[in-house]
């Protein structure tokens, strides 16, 4: 006869696994989420921003 220790070792470590990569994969979702909220937030600041006061280029002196 077989042991099935062997076969209960591997699941507990293959079950270990998938949860890891579960909660990878959950993290990076929300860090991907996240970066889309916060870029799409600047863009409207910024626009807001330039109806309040029209950013100006400041140009160099290339005289010197």
């Amino acid at each position: 006869m077989k042991k099935k220790n062997g076969f209960i070792a591997i699941s507990i470590i293959f079950s270990f696994f998938i949860v890891f990569l579960l909660i990878l994969t959950i993290n990076l979702t929300t860090y991907a989420q996240n970066r889309i909220l916060m870029n799409q937030i600047k863009k409207d600041i910024k626009s807001k921003i330039e109806l309040i006061v029209p950013i100006v280029p400041i140009k160099e002196n290339t005289n010197s």
